[in-house]
């Protein structure tokens, strides 16, 4: 015998939940292969990338003296305004230049402190494992040939008016050699 009673009204929710589910699902189903296929393009198809760690120890006076209270300041803005020139796309483009035909391949180029210490960590990311050792080396070979460029200046800045002040004494003294010769 068949029952012909009506259906109680949790019946009838189950049903209209399970009939409006079977009509949303293929729009679900549309709207989540959609959003993966958004995030997909958003994301890019870039190649992988990779980073090598190297760093580099800031041995001036000035740098040095971040374990000093009474220095700290002055080598925490040193130790700053070296970063930004790592960071900078003039170095990222002579690090990439000095690479050669590895330097396409190297993206960027990041430095941060390494707290209460003169040491400066630099990070490069490149599109392959090989770009990134050789982008951080180079990074750091080119960091410090232009340190030793700048100090090399400073020195040879300071030695012109040395050696012409030492023209200038030996020439006095040759003077007085001649008056104390005629002297005597």
């Amino acid at each position: 015998m068949a029952d012909n009673s009506l259906p109680d009204d949790d019946e009838l929710i189950t049903r209209r939940a399970i009939r409006s589910l079977r009509r949303a699902a293929p729009v679900a189903i549309v709207a989540a292969v959609a959003a993966f296929a958004a995030a997909f393009v958003l994301a890019g198809e870039s190649d992988p990338a990779f980073q090598s760690t190297g760093a580099v120890e800031l041995t001036d006076d000035t740098s040095a003296g971040i374990t000093s209270s009474v220095d700290r300041t002055n080598a925490l803005q040193e130790i700053e305004g070296r970063i930004g020139r790592i960071e900078s796309a003039e170095f990222l483009a002579a690090v990439q230049s000095e690479m050669g035909d590895l330097g396409s391949q190297l993206n960027g180029i990041d430095a941060s402190p390494t707290e209460d210490t003169p040491v400066i960590t630099i990070v490069a990311s490149a599109s392959t494992a090989v770009a990134a050792q050789t982008g951080v080396d180079t990074a750091i070979s080119t960091f410090i040939a232009e340190r030793d460029g700048a100090l090399r200046a400073s020195v040879e800045a300071e030695l012109g008016p040395l050696q012409s002040q030492r023209v200038e004494q030996l020439q006095i003294i040759d003077d007085l050699s001649l008056e104390l010769a005629e002297a005597r």
